[in-house]
This record gives C-alpha cells, structure tokens and sequence, in this order.
C-alpha cells in the first residue's frame, strides 16, 4: 500500500476472531456475547469490525445512537444495544431502527412507550442497575424495584436484558466489584419475588471476563480485550491467548547527521552529548501519539530500538537512528507492532505517557488510514481524510 506510506494502521481481523473464540472457549455454554464496538470500534473501525466477527457475535454494543444507525446502515442486523443516555428526541429513530436502549428512570419508559405506540411497535429495552458506579442506572432498592414493576407492565415495552457495570473489575484487589456483583444479585432476587425476570443477565465487561465475576449469567461484553488489549496492567491475561489486533507505522520522511552540543525539536529540551544520527518521522500528536513520550518513548527501524528525541511535534517525530545500520529515507517506523523480534505493546506506550490503553486506542486520528488484513492479505481500508463528502460538494 504505497499510497500509505506516511502514516497507517492495520487491523489484524482474524485477531479479532480470535480473541472472541479464545473468550467464548472460557466460559459456559451458550453463552451470549455482546461485542463492544463503540468510540469506532475503540479506534479499530466499527464497520468492518461488526461486518467481519456479526456471525459468532449475538449483540453488538454503542454508546450513542449514531453508532448504531451507522451499523444498521451498512446491514448489520443483529441486537444492537445503546450503553449510555440518549436525547429524547432520538427515541423514535432508535425505535425505527430496532435499537435497544439502557432504561434507568420512569419518565423516560414512559416517554419510549409512548413513541413506540405511535409507530405501532413493541420495543426491546434493557434495564440499566447502578450498584456503584453512579454513571446511570436505578439503584438497587425496593422503590427501583416498584418502578421496574412498572415498566415490565407497559404495552409497547419489553424488558429484554437487565444489566450492571463494575467500575474496578479491572484491579488487582476485586473486593468492590465482588460487592457489585452481590449487590446485583440481591435486587434480581427482589425482582424474581415480583415476577420480573429478564431474559438476558448481564454484567461481565472484559476484566471480569478474565477475572471470572459475573460470568454465570446469560450474556458477557467484550470490549477492549476483544482488540487484544489488556484492560489495565493488573489483569493477567495469561490463562487468555489474546493478540493485538492493532499496529501502527509511519516512515522516515529525513535523516541528518548533528554535532555535539546541538538541540532538536521545540523548547531544545533535548541536548546532543555527542555527534549522532537523527531522523524526521511523519507522526506526531495530532496523530494520536502521546506527546509525554518525548524524550521517553521509542520507536522501532529495521528492528532496532530508536529513542525518541526532544519534544514530539504535532506532526513530527525526531528519533535517534545511530544504531540503525543502512538506514534510509523511506524506512518502515514502527509506531506500535513487531519489527525483527522486537515488539512495541500498547502497554508499553501508555506506561510512560501518562495516559492508559483505552485512550491511546481511541485516539488514533482519523488522518491515520485504517488498513483491513485476513489470512495475511489486504482486504479493504478507511480512508477517512480521502473519503467524499458527496452532500457538500455543491455548497
């Protein structure tokens, strides 16, 4: 792919296949898996990610509505669940396009309800449960329980799913997120004395897949270790055989040689203490690349280790190829990937640069063209700087 030679990222989506087997091989039968493609697929591209993985998944999850009519545009057709609030004004399009929505107050059954009588249509809605988090949701008390009873009786609303969210499944010490779980527990118990009991239980996000809380109920979400990404460095992922789907790789655009003594790059916080090769790379923060890398991170050139230098521009790179034999303009940089034995992880990157994998994931620009690999051959990409916008040529 020549035309990418600056910046471009590839997406592995036999990876991503992959860690879906590895997770659904760890737990019950028939369980059912929701896999998390909010945020654009946590950076991966949501609609060549749900297109290639829709047939092993049961539920695609989003966080706004947009998201999901951006699915159903493009003819995915299985249960698409928002995680988040939505507008009121948005309730008759998620109708219209069979989107499920997180129920958490009365008002905003009852305002669903209505709607969806209007379009004569029966809604499949689930139950948002706050047992900590205090993002959204119905705390688990009695007078939650009473306002559920109510909602269960609506005509044009079905309760499909009931669900929570641990805020630190992620954490070494599990002690909150095993409260949550037994919180949870506890109100579905006050419910089923009710006669409420929703098909689809769910509570499970990606650490306490791994961690094993919450996995005996009917469903799991999948999110970022679907991508095969660790959720924080204190979860083991050894008993998971996951594998980054995501790499990252610009080229070297100039190289040039500087004396002892001299400053590179904005602020001159970095001074040569002796003679050295340098080369300009084309990526820099507006790329995605966490500027507190400066002068800590690394990047990878014909398998050799080469340390940032000096402050990482908007646009720019400026690293340290001395050791770098027969190096030239036009090398392959590995921003995030392998390279000859030597690998650069997602953790890696997010450990010295004050910011955590998710964030760096996400915010991967969009000028950074998406390139879609299986079976070791190139099939298809997101060009989002090339793309048309066909509607506003004319303006």
């Amino acid at each position: 792919m020549d035309s990418y030679r600056r910046a471009y990222a590839k997406v592995d989506l036999d990876a991503i296949k992959h860690n879906l087997t590895v997770t659904k091989k760890a737990l019950k039968e028939n369980m059912k898996l929701a896999a998390i493609v909010k945020a654009d697929g946590y950076g991966h591209g949501s609609v060549p990610v749900s297109l290639y993985i829709k047939d092993i998944v049961d539920f695609f999850c989003v966080a706004t509505l947009e998201e999901g009519v951006n699915l159903r545009y493009h003819g995915i057709t299985n249960p698409i669940l928002i995680l988040a609030c939505i507008p009121r004004n948005s309730y008759k399009e998620s109708i219209v396009f069979d989107i499920r929505e997180s129920v958490f107050t009365l008002d905003q059954a009852k305002k669903i309800n209505e709607e969806a009588g209007e379009l004569g249509k029966k809604i499949s809605i689930h139950i948002a449960i706050d047992t900590g988090m205090n993002r959204i949701g119905f705390k688990p008390t009695k007078e939650s329980a009473n306002i559920i009873k109510e909602i269960s009786e609506m005509g044009n609303i079905e309760i499909e799913g009931i669900f929570t969210h641990f805020h630190s499944a992620d954490e070494s010490d599990l002690t909150s997120a095993k409260e949550q779980e037994s919180l949870f527990r506890q109100f579905l118990d006050l419910l089923k004395s009710m006669g409420i009991e929703p098909p689809i239980v769910h509570a499970s996000n990606s650490a306490a897949i791994v961690n094993g809380i919450g996995t005996d109920f009917d469903m799991v979400r999948l999110g970022i270790t679907m991508y095969g990404v660790a959720p924080s460095n204190e979860v083991n992922l050894t008993d998971f055989d996951y594998r980054p789907a995501l790499s990252i790789y610009s080229t070297i655009t100039y190289i040039k040689r500087i004396k002892a003594g001299e400053c590179v790059s904005y602020g001159a916080t970095f001074k040569a203490e002796k003679d050295m090769d340098i080369a300009t790379i084309s990526f820099g923060y507006a790329d995605g690349y966490p500027r507190d890398l400066s002068n800590k991170g690394y990047v990878l050139i014909n398998g050799v280790k080469c340390n940032i230098i000096g402050r990482i521009c908007m646009d720019q790179t400026i690293v340290d190829v001395s050791n770098v034999p027969n190096v030239n303009i036009g090398d392959t940089v590995v921003i995030l990937g392998k390279s000859d034995g030597y690998s650069i992880t997602v953790d890696e990157l997010t450990k010295d640069s004050n910011t955590f994998s998710y964030e760096f994931i996400c915010g991967i620009n969009k000028r950074v063209p998406r390139l879609y690999y299986s079976n070791g051959e190139y099939v298809g990409k997101k060009d989002y700087i090339r793309d048309l916008y066909l509607s506003l040529i004319h303006i």
